[in-house]
Protein backbone atom coordinates (compact mmCIF):
# COMPACT_ATOMS: atom_id res chain seq x y z
CA UNK A 1 0.00 0.00 0.00
CA UNK A 2 1.64 3.37 -0.87
CA UNK A 3 2.05 6.72 0.81
CA UNK A 4 -1.27 8.81 1.01
CA UNK A 5 -3.23 5.88 0.16
CA UNK A 6 -6.69 5.37 1.95
CA UNK A 7 -9.10 2.82 1.57
CA UNK A 8 -12.80 3.34 2.98
CA UNK A 9 -15.37 -0.05 4.03
CA UNK A 10 -18.49 0.13 4.62
CA UNK A 11 -20.66 -2.02 6.79
CA UNK A 12 -24.06 -2.29 8.47
CA UNK A 13 -24.62 -4.12 11.57
CA UNK A 14 -28.38 -3.68 12.80
CA UNK A 15 -28.85 0.01 12.65
CA UNK A 16 -25.64 1.21 13.20
CA UNK A 17 -23.10 2.03 10.62
CA UNK A 18 -19.61 1.16 10.60
CA UNK A 19 -16.54 2.91 8.34
CA UNK A 20 -13.15 1.66 8.35
CA UNK A 21 -10.41 3.90 7.67
CA UNK A 22 -7.38 2.34 6.41
CA UNK A 23 -4.17 4.36 6.11
CA UNK A 24 -0.29 3.47 6.85
CA UNK A 25 0.00 0.44 9.37
CA UNK A 26 -3.11 1.82 11.16
CA UNK A 27 -6.52 0.85 11.21
CA UNK A 28 -9.74 3.35 12.24
CA UNK A 29 -13.13 2.36 12.90
CA UNK A 30 -15.91 5.34 13.40
CA UNK A 31 -19.52 4.66 13.33
CA UNK A 32 -21.98 6.69 12.09
CA UNK A 33 -24.87 7.72 14.32
CA UNK A 34 -28.34 6.35 13.54
CA UNK A 35 -31.42 6.25 15.09
CA UNK A 36 -31.89 2.98 17.45
CA UNK A 37 -34.32 1.70 20.06
CA UNK A 38 -35.87 -1.72 21.40
CA UNK A 39 -38.88 -2.18 23.55
CA UNK A 40 -39.22 -3.56 27.05
CA UNK A 41 -41.03 -2.72 29.99
CA UNK A 42 -40.78 0.44 32.52
CA UNK A 43 -40.60 -1.23 36.35
CA UNK A 44 -42.88 1.77 37.40
CA UNK A 45 -45.71 2.09 35.05
CA UNK A 46 -45.81 -1.55 33.98
CA UNK A 47 -46.16 0.07 30.41
CA UNK A 48 -44.40 -1.64 27.26
CA UNK A 49 -42.40 1.39 25.94
CA UNK A 50 -39.39 2.85 23.96
CA UNK A 51 -35.73 2.08 25.13
CA UNK A 52 -34.11 4.21 23.49
CA UNK A 53 -29.94 3.16 22.51
CA UNK A 54 -26.94 5.15 22.29
CA UNK A 55 -26.23 4.74 18.39
CA UNK A 56 -22.31 5.01 19.18
CA UNK A 57 -21.97 2.29 21.59
CA UNK A 58 -25.51 0.17 21.89
CA UNK A 59 -25.78 1.34 25.22
CA UNK A 60 -29.23 1.82 26.83
CA UNK A 61 -30.01 5.16 27.54
CA UNK A 62 -30.89 5.67 31.11
CA UNK A 63 -31.99 8.05 33.84
CA UNK A 64 -32.55 6.93 37.53
CA UNK A 65 -35.78 6.49 39.77
CA UNK A 66 -36.95 9.98 40.92
CA UNK A 67 -35.80 11.40 37.74
CA UNK A 68 -38.08 8.83 36.28
CA UNK A 69 -40.99 9.32 38.85
CA UNK A 70 -40.96 12.83 37.45
CA UNK A 71 -41.74 12.07 34.16
CA UNK A 72 -44.06 9.95 35.54
CA UNK A 73 -45.93 12.09 37.27
CA UNK A 74 -44.95 10.85 40.98
CA UNK A 75 -42.29 12.76 42.31
CA UNK A 76 -43.85 15.65 45.13
CA UNK A 77 -42.51 18.63 46.89
CA UNK A 78 -43.52 20.60 49.93
CA UNK A 79 -41.71 23.72 51.32
CA UNK A 80 -42.31 27.01 52.99
CA UNK A 81 -40.96 29.56 55.49
CA UNK A 82 -41.75 30.18 58.78
CA UNK A 83 -41.46 32.10 62.11
CA UNK A 84 -40.37 29.59 65.01
CA UNK A 85 -39.79 31.24 68.34
CA UNK A 86 -37.12 30.31 70.79
CA UNK A 87 -37.01 27.35 71.94
CA UNK A 88 -40.18 26.20 70.22
CA UNK A 89 -40.72 23.61 67.83
CA UNK A 90 -42.79 23.43 64.13
CA UNK A 91 -44.19 20.09 63.64
CA UNK A 92 -45.62 18.31 60.32
CA UNK A 93 -47.88 15.33 60.41
CA UNK A 94 -47.26 12.97 57.36
CA UNK A 95 -49.82 10.21 57.25
CA UNK A 96 -48.96 7.57 54.79
CA UNK A 97 -51.85 5.36 52.81
CA UNK A 98 -52.82 1.94 53.65
CA UNK A 99 -51.69 -1.05 53.07
CA UNK A 100 -52.18 -1.83 49.34
CA UNK A 101 -51.66 1.57 48.70
CA UNK A 102 -48.78 3.44 47.41
CA UNK A 103 -44.99 2.78 48.96
CA UNK A 104 -43.40 6.42 49.81
CA UNK A 105 -40.19 7.25 49.50
CA UNK A 106 -39.15 9.67 51.38
CA UNK A 107 -35.76 11.43 49.88
CA UNK A 108 -35.27 14.94 50.98
CA UNK A 109 -35.46 17.07 53.96
CA UNK A 110 -33.63 20.34 53.45
CA UNK A 111 -33.21 23.77 56.02
CA UNK A 112 -32.01 26.95 56.63
CA UNK A 113 -32.74 28.96 59.30
CA UNK A 114 -31.51 32.96 59.94
CA UNK A 115 -30.29 31.99 63.23
CA UNK A 116 -28.89 28.66 64.59
CA UNK A 117 -28.48 25.91 65.86
CA UNK A 118 -31.58 24.21 64.02
CA UNK A 119 -32.97 20.49 65.31
CA UNK A 120 -34.82 18.40 63.04
CA UNK A 121 -35.97 15.03 64.33
CA UNK A 122 -37.98 12.64 62.53
CA UNK A 123 -40.23 10.12 64.43
CA UNK A 124 -42.25 7.05 63.49
CA UNK A 125 -45.94 5.63 64.87
CA UNK A 126 -47.03 9.42 65.92
CA UNK A 127 -50.29 9.65 67.66
CA UNK A 128 -52.67 12.52 67.57
CA UNK A 129 -55.69 14.25 68.75
CA UNK A 130 -55.85 16.59 66.02
CA UNK A 131 -54.47 16.07 62.45
CA UNK A 132 -53.73 20.16 61.77
CA UNK A 133 -54.03 21.59 58.45
CA UNK A 134 -54.20 20.03 54.72
CA UNK A 135 -50.82 20.47 52.54
CA UNK A 136 -50.71 19.44 49.45
CA UNK A 137 -47.80 18.41 48.44
CA UNK A 138 -46.80 19.52 44.47
CA UNK A 139 -46.45 16.97 41.57
CA UNK A 140 -42.83 18.05 39.99
CA UNK A 141 -44.80 17.22 36.50
CA UNK A 142 -47.32 20.11 36.24
CA UNK A 143 -48.87 18.47 33.49
CA UNK A 144 -50.51 15.74 36.52
CA UNK A 145 -51.89 15.65 39.92
CA UNK A 146 -50.62 16.40 43.24
CA UNK A 147 -49.59 14.43 45.95
CA UNK A 148 -51.96 11.73 47.60
CA UNK A 149 -49.65 11.70 50.73
CA UNK A 150 -51.45 13.01 53.78
CA UNK A 151 -49.45 16.28 55.13
CA UNK A 152 -50.58 18.53 57.82
CA UNK A 153 -48.81 21.16 59.62
CA UNK A 154 -49.79 22.05 63.37
CA UNK A 155 -51.16 18.91 64.40
CA UNK A 156 -52.01 18.24 67.85
CA UNK A 157 -49.31 15.70 68.83
CA UNK A 158 -50.23 13.50 72.25
CA UNK A 159 -47.55 10.85 71.31
CA UNK A 160 -44.25 11.87 69.27
CA UNK A 161 -43.29 7.78 68.60
CA UNK A 162 -40.48 6.51 67.75
CA UNK A 163 -37.50 8.70 66.91
CA UNK A 164 -35.50 7.48 63.70
CA UNK A 165 -33.68 10.49 62.19
CA UNK A 166 -32.20 13.33 64.25
CA UNK A 167 -29.57 15.91 62.71
CA UNK A 168 -28.60 19.21 63.35
CA UNK A 169 -28.47 22.18 61.32
CA UNK A 170 -25.45 24.58 62.81
CA UNK A 171 -24.27 28.17 62.22
CA UNK A 172 -24.14 31.48 64.35
CA UNK A 173 -27.02 33.52 65.75
CA UNK A 174 -25.36 36.22 62.96
CA UNK A 175 -25.35 34.19 59.99
CA UNK A 176 -28.14 31.28 60.49
CA UNK A 177 -27.26 27.81 58.96
CA UNK A 178 -28.00 26.03 56.36
CA UNK A 179 -27.93 21.73 55.56
CA UNK A 180 -29.69 18.66 53.98
CA UNK A 181 -30.91 16.13 57.01
CA UNK A 182 -31.57 13.36 55.20
CA UNK A 183 -29.22 11.49 52.69
CA UNK A 184 -31.08 9.10 50.12
CA UNK A 185 -34.27 8.15 51.03
CA UNK A 186 -36.98 6.42 53.70
CA UNK A 187 -39.21 3.92 52.34
CA UNK A 188 -41.99 4.75 55.05
CA UNK A 189 -44.23 2.05 56.42
CA UNK A 190 -47.98 1.92 54.88
CA UNK A 191 -50.78 2.86 56.97
CA UNK A 192 -48.87 5.12 59.87
CA UNK A 193 -48.22 8.25 61.01
CA UNK A 194 -44.54 10.25 60.91
CA UNK A 195 -43.58 13.50 62.31
CA UNK A 196 -41.49 15.81 61.55
CA UNK A 197 -40.40 18.22 64.27
CA UNK A 198 -37.98 21.49 63.42
CA UNK A 199 -36.74 22.79 67.04
CA UNK A 200 -35.29 26.19 67.36
CA UNK A 201 -32.55 26.25 69.69
CA UNK A 202 -30.69 29.23 68.65
CA UNK A 203 -32.19 31.58 71.32
CA UNK A 204 -33.77 33.94 68.83
CA UNK A 205 -36.67 34.00 67.05
CA UNK A 206 -35.54 32.12 63.35
CA UNK A 207 -36.90 32.29 60.34
CA UNK A 208 -36.86 28.63 59.12
CA UNK A 209 -37.18 27.66 55.58
CA UNK A 210 -37.67 23.82 54.54
CA UNK A 211 -37.78 22.09 51.78
CA UNK A 212 -39.42 18.16 51.67
CA UNK A 213 -39.21 15.69 48.25
CA UNK A 214 -40.72 11.99 47.74
CA UNK A 215 -41.42 9.83 45.42
CA UNK A 216 -44.75 7.76 45.44
CA UNK A 217 -44.79 4.14 43.76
Amino acid sequence: MGDGYIGISHSTVGRRQDHSVTGEGNTAIYRQRTDASIQGINPLSGATETIWKDAYTGAIAQIDIAHAAIHLGRYFSHSGVVSVLSGASYDHLIITPDVGGKSIHLRLFLFDSTNAPILHQLYEDTTVSNNGTVITGLNFNRTLPNATLGIYHTPTVTGTGTIIHTAQVTGSKQNGGAGQTSGTEWVLKQGAKYLSRVTNNSGLTASVGYVAEWYEL
